[in-house]
C-alpha cells in the first residue's frame, strides 16, 4: 500500500456563453491509495479532495473584480483516478454517478495535470464527459 500525499493550489481559466471568462482556483488534496493493475497496466489509485474552490468572472478588460468571486459549491466530493506508472496516462476517473457535468469536467481536468506534468508523457487530446468539448495538454 503506497501511503504518499501532497496539496496544491489548482487553477483553470474558461470562456463561458456570452464571452465572459471564468477562473476557479482550489487547493488539492491528492492522496496515493495504492499500487497495483489497472486495465492491465501497473497503475496507482489517486484519491482527491478539492476544497476552498472560488469561482471569479472577468470583465471586459480581463480583469477580475471581487464583487464576482463566490465560493464554487458541489466540488468538495472525493473522486478517485487510476494512472498508468509505466506512461502517466489517465486509465480511469471514478466519481459519482450522478455528479453534473461541469463538475466532472473539473475533475477529469484536475486529473489531466497529472498525466500532462508526467515524465516522458506526450501531448494529449482529450474530450469532457459529454463529449462536447475537447482540451489540449
Amino acid at each position: 500500500k503506497a501511503n504518499a500525499s501532497c496539496t496544491y493550489k489548482y487553477s483553470v481559466d474558461a470562456k463561458i456563453k456570452g464571452g465572459e471568462e471564468i477562473d476557479v482556483t482550489a487547493n488539492v488534496d491528492i492522496f496515493c491509495e495504492s499500487v497495483g493493475i489497472f486495465k492491465k497496466e501497473p497503475a496507482i489509485r489517486h484519491c482527491i479532495n478539492v476544497r476552498d474552490a472560488v469561482g471569479r468572472i472577468s470583465n471586459k478588460g480581463n480583469k477580475y473584480d471581487s464583487d464576482t468571486e463566490a465560493p464554487v459549491k458541489g466540488l468538495d466530493k472525493w473522486f478517485c483516478f487510476a494512472q498508468s506508472s509505466k506512461t502517466g496516462k489517465i486509465l480511469g476517473v471514478f466519481y459519482p454517478k450522478k455528479e453534473k457535468e461541469w463538475i466532472v469536467n473539473i475533475k477529469k481536468s484536475i486529473a489531466s495535470t497529472f498525466q500532462a506534468n508526467y515524465k516522458g508523457t506526450t501531448v494529449a487530446t482529450e474530450t469532457d464527459s459529454q463529449s462536447k468539448h475537447k482540451s489540449h495538454y
